[in-house]
């Protein structure tokens, strides 16, 4: 197999596992590789092509060849294969909690910047509720019969934390979007206004009137 060159890109279909057989989290990977967790779950997920020296990174940071990362992964050699049952539900746990980290940060970010739209925060408040009524009822029920082994109820708190977090900030997004919306209409019923006035005066608004025949 042919190794990475400088100045290169690809993409890695092998991070997914490689990172799951390391038994890391996708912050975890992103923090020994200097890079976002964000761009990890775009690699992973081949949203983008990843470029020689992050490639380099992130061998180094999972203790792999870089070609195990460019390689297609075998169909017969599903992801998660060599994991148990509870560490394989422990790796699905923490990818929804990865995920609602994220689109609660994006959620945040649209906020704070003033983009978030009414839509946007639909969609986020969609996923909250898919995530919780799959996974709460269930996991709860296991923790309550004291099926649930450590590190699973650790990552269930996590879990939970974020669906918290990610409900609040939706609130706040609805009332976000809400008022940008108002602001909106009122800006437009303004220009209408303004527009009206001038219709009205032949094309100048009372103050423009006046400064003229000042």
């Amino acid at each position: 197999m042919e190794r990475v060159q400088p100045r290169t890109s690809a993409f890695l279909p092998g991070l997914r596992r490689a990172r799951a057989r390391a038994k890391l989290t996708q912050e975890e990977i992103a923090g020994r590789a200097g890079l976002e967790r964000a761009t990890i779950s775009n690699l992973e997920n081949l949203k983008h092509r990843a470029q020689a020296l992050t490639i380099e990174r992130l061998a180094d940071a999972l203790g792999v060849e870089p070609e195990e990362l460019t390689a297609t992964p075998k169909a017969e050699a599903p992801l998660f294969s060599d994991r148990t049952p509870d560490e394989r539900r422990v790796d699905y746990l923490t990818a929804w909690v990865d995920l609602i980290e994220s689109r609660e940060r994006r959620l945040r970010e649209a906020m704070e910047d003033g983009t978030v739209s009414l839509e946007t925060v639909q969609r986020t408040d969609e996923l909250h509720r898919d995530i919780w009524t799959t996974a709460a009822p269930r996991i709860g029920l296991l923790r309550e019969i004291g099926r649930m082994p450590m590190e699973e109820a650790a990552v269930h708190d996590r879990l939970a934390t974020a669906l918290d977090d990610l409900r609040s900030t939706v609130d706040e997004g609805y009332d976000a979007a809400i008022r940008k919306l108002r602001d909106h209409k009122a800006g437009l019923e303004d220009i209408d206004r303004l527009r009206g006035a001038r219709n009205e005066s032949g094309g100048q608004t009372k103050n423009e009137q006046k400064a003229k025949s000042a």
